[in-house]
């Protein structure tokens, strides 16, 4: 089974990256951005149980003071999300880090971890809008690849 884990920061705590991406956005010209959320993602494949990656989302992927995590989110209503991953073939250090303290903390099975990035934009924004800024700011085509949603 696919199972697909975004780290978000819970309320009160301030997303400095997507605040970030939002003020470099609008230098591109992208006027009409209201918000930008970032959020670490993380997918897992086979060899896991329901029970398993909630242990890993809990323990291993999320800071429970500062950060929540959501198993299989749904695609959020009114905003335009970009994903950003890591190519086939590119060394992806930090799913090695997970897989390793996936088996410390005695979760047996070797699913396939990959890590990636979402970015979901709130506002007046295209999708011809959203394809650029990916395009300048947010991925490096030699070793990434995106969508846009």
């Amino acid at each position: 089974m696919l199972y697909v884990v975004e780290i978000k920061n819970k309320k009160g705590f301030p997303d400095k990256h997507g605040e970030h991406v939002k003020h470099e956005a609008r230098e591109l010209g992208v006027k009409g951005i209201e918000s930008v959320s970032y959020r670490p993602v993380y997918s897992f494949e086979g060899g896991l149980a329901d029970t398993d990656i909630e242990q890993i989302a809990r323990k291993i992927l999320s800071d429970p003071v500062t950060e929540e995590y959501l198993i299989n989110p749904e695609k959020q209503k009114g905003l335009i999300e970009i994903e950003v991953w890591l190519k086939s073939g590119v060394t992806d250090t930090v799913a090695a880090s997970v897989a390793k303290a996936v088996n410390d903390i005695g979760i047996q099975g070797t699913p396939v971890i990959k890590t990636g990035q979402k970015y979901f934009f709130k506002g007046k924004i295209n999708q011809a809008q959203a394809e650029q800024i990916a395009v300048k700011l947010l991925y490096n085509p030699m070793i990434q690849k995106h969508g846009v949603r």
